[in-house]
């Protein structure tokens, strides 16, 4: 049987101290967080569709849009990369009847799982954000999203030129 012995005074307790925290700190940036080369991040997949993100993300809250952060993350979550500050807020009134362009942009809505019919007459927020993302790179391209208090009640991507297009937010 073999016995050893060391003596250990405070340089050496301190030399010993400093090279467990370089390995643990040089561990922690080799892992980092976790993704590999071979393994992209989330955020970088594409994304299936409208149904699919709403079920792998519960964090953003149509029904609780607060600030400017919030909307902005909402929209990135159904898949649209905005510039980060509104080019537009307005005060708009839902019109009480539905008719003409109105009952359009309703059909729209209801397309959506949106009905305005149940903010006839309220006073809503349209926050207006340029686009960055839009499939044909066009530069006039906006998502518009319609907020009563904090609760999303409407949406929509728009070329509001005059040979433009509407569709919905998904």
């Amino acid at each position: 049987m073999f016995i050893y012995t060391a003596k250990l005074n405070k340089k050496k307790a301190a030399a010993a101290l400093i090279c467990a925290a370089v390995i643990i700190i040089g561990a922690v940036l080799l892992i980092g967080n976790g993704e590999t080369a071979a393994e992209p991040s989330r955020e970088a997949q594409p994304k299936e569709n409208a149904s699919q993100v709403q079920q792998e993300r519960t964090s953003v809250d149509p029904a609780n849009l607060v600030t400017n952060d919030d909307r902005v993350a909402y929209l990135k979550y159904i898949g649209w990369e905005v510039k980060p500050e509104p080019i537009e807020v307005a005060e708009v009134v839902i019109p009480s009847e539905f008719t003409g362009a109105y009952g359009d942009y309703n059909a729209l809505q209801t397309k959506q799982g949106f009905n305005l019919a149940a903010y006839a007459g309220q006073s809503a927020t349209r926050y207006t954000y340029s686009v960055t993302n839009y499939p044909t790179a066009d530069a006039d391209i906006v998502a518009d999203i319609i907020v009563v208090g904090t609760q999303l009640i409407a949406g929509d991507i728009q070329s509001p030129g005059l040979d433009g297009f509407m569709q919905g937010l998904t």
